[in-house]
C-alpha cells in the first residue's frame, strides 16, 4: 500500500549531523509548497528550520539520541516542533 503524503503534516525527520540538515530542508520546502505556502515564507521559513535543525544538532550530546524536525498545519497556524535529547 503507498501512502500519500498529507499536505497538513510534515512528520519527523531525524539529524544526525549537520550535513543531514540540507535533506530534511529540502523536504519541508517541498512539503510546503505542495500545502500551497506562500513563496516569501517557504524561503524565510527554510531559514528557521535551518538555524533551529543545526542548533539541535550542535546541542545533541553524543551518544544521545537525534535532534528531528517535524511540522503541521492547524487551520491557518504551522507548528513547526524541533527537539533533540539533551543528557
Amino acid at each position: 500500500m503507498i501512502v500519500q503524503p498529507s499536505p497538513t503534516r510534515f512528520p519527523p525527520r531525524e539529524m544526525v549531523s549537520v550535513a543531514d540538515l540540507s535533506a530534511v530542508r529540502a523536504e519541508f520546502v517541498a512539503w510546503l509548497e505542495g500545502a500551497g505556502v506562500d513563496e516569501d515564507r517557504i524561503d524565510d521559513l527554510s531559514v528557521v528550520i535551518s538555524e533551529l535543525g543545526a542548533n539541535a544538532v550542535r546541542e545533541t550530546p553524543p551518544g544521545a539520541s537525534r535532534a528531528t524536525v517535524a511540522a503541521h498545519i492547524d487551520v491557518d497556524v504551522l507548528v513547526v516542533e524541533v527537539a533533540n535529547e539533551v543528557s
